[in-house]
Parts: structure tokens; C-alpha cells; sequence
């Protein structure tokens, strides 16, 4: 029987400033996995299994790999048709072991992971594309609002592209039109700054909820990303 790792969570984790809800996670990942450290559970699994919700757990995850303690790094698997799709993150934890330890590991594909949208080359440029036409303070400012949403740790990676995009887009334009309103440059980078991942888990569960495609993807992103401080205040109790 397949073997895996005990791993023991030492006082430098406590010491290390990560919040509560990252040593939840933390304890939840040491849990599964397997002999090489590594374990693959989404973010909705993690989630559920540490009664937090998706939001959380991100913030979690992230916050465990900005102290060193896991690394992430996605996974992806090809398809016939030559596409490749995006599945979970695989995390590696950097905690000491306890020696002899034995366990069945878990499965890499159980029946609650959730394999990723379809990503073709150009929603993987997006993500690495650089924004021109603004100074280099600015691209600075700019890659300090999307690493705060920490768009990579999306399993829907098709998503966390067209937000990225929409935000590069936002930022730089001298102005954008929201609902027929002219909204200055000032402004919408204003709106950008408040931006936390809560807003984009809105955003996302919103999109799941129409039944109907979207006409002019980018434009109603980024009518969404503008509305989305105020929206998910208005709905904040029904999304965690």
C-alpha cells in the first residue's frame, strides 16, 4: 500500500504571522498528502472540508505560500483534441516529517475536484502580456492590484484571464463606459484599488448564474469589476 508523509506543524508556523484561517488550511493540507508531499485538492474541497468557503481558502493557500510553508504550482492535462485543460493546484508542503508514517495517500481525481475550463494559448498570453503606454510607476501600481486577487489560485483559468485582461484594460484607458456613463480614469483606478478577492468570487458566482452567453465578454467584465465593490457590499451576506 501506497505510503505518505506525517508532517508535524511547528511553533515557526505560529510564529510566522499567517491568520487563523491559514493554519486551518494548513492542517487540512498535511492531512492528505501523499509520499512525495504533494497533494491535489481544489480550492471548492478545501473549502468544504475546513467549513470555510472558496474565498477563504484562497486567502488560506496564499497566505501559506507568501510564509514559505507550501509552494503551488498548477497542474494540466491534454486533450484529444490537442487543448489543454487546467485541473488542480498541485501543493508541496515544506514542513518537517516524521519518520515511518504510514497512510493511504489520497486519489489524484476524486469524485468532488473539479477539472478546470478549457485554455487555449491566447487566455495563457493573456496573463503575461505587458501593459504598455503607461509609465513604469504605473505597471508597478497595476501588477500590485492583480496580485492582490490572486488570479492564478482560480481553477477556472479561462476567468482569472479575462478579469486580468479587463483590469489592464481598465487601468490604462483614459476612461471606460458603464452602463452609458463616462467614468474618468481617476476614478476607475480608484475602484481598482478597492478590489479584493471577495469581489472577483462575486463576480465569478454571478457569471454562474446566467444561463445565457455573454455578448461583448470584456465589456461586461468590466462593467462587473467597476460595480463589484458596491454589488457584493449590497450582497455580502450571501457570499461568505
Amino acid at each position: 500500500m501506497a505510503k505518505r508523509k506525517t508532517f508535524y506543524v511547528t511553533m515557526n508556523v505560529f510564529e510566522s504571522g499567517i491568520p487563523l484561517m491559514a493554519k486551518l488550511v494548513l492542517t487540512y493540507l498535511s492531512s492528505c498528502c501523499n509520499k512525495e508531499g504533494t497533494c491535489f485538492p481544489s480550492m471548492a474541497t478545501i473549502a468544504r472540508k475546513c467549513g470555510i468557503c472558496k474565498s477563504s481558502a484562497r486567502k488560506g493557500v496564499y497566505a501559506l505560500e507568501s510564509a514559505g510553508i507550501i509552494s503551488i504550482k498548477p497542474s494540466y492535462t491534454t486533450s484529444k483534441n490537442g487543448k489543454r485543460r487546467r485541473q488542480a493546484n498541485v501543493f508541496t508542503l515544506h514542513c518537517p516529517t516524521a519518520k515511518n508514517a504510514s497512510a493511504p495517500v489520497q486519489q489524484m481525481y476524486s469524485g468532488d475536484a473539479r477539472d478546470g475550463e478549457e485554455i487555449n494559448n491566447n487566455s495563457n498570453m493573456i496573463m503575461a502580456v505587458p501593459s504598455v503606454g503607461i509609465t513604469d510607476r504605473e505597471k508597478t501600481e497595476l501588477e500590485n492590484i492583480l496580485d492582490l486577487l490572486h488570479l492564478d489560485l482560480y481553477e477556472d483559468q479561462t476567468f482569472a484571464s479575462g478579469i486580468n485582461q479587463a483590469v489592464r484594460t481598465m487601468f490604462c484607458s483614459d476612461s471606460i463606459t458603464v452602463k452609458g456613463n463616462r467614468i474618468p480614469q481617476g476614478v476607475v483606478r480608484n475602484v481598482l484599488h478597492e478590489l479584493t478577492v471577495d469581489h472577483i468570487d462575486y463576480i465569478e458566482k454571478q457569471l454562474q448564474l446566467h444561463e445565457k452567453e455573454i455578448a461583448r465578454g470584456e465589456s461586461y467584465l468590466i462593467s462587473c469589476i467597476y460595480n463589484a465593490p458596491i454589488d457584493c457590499m449590497v450582497n455580502c451576506k450571501q457570499y461568505c
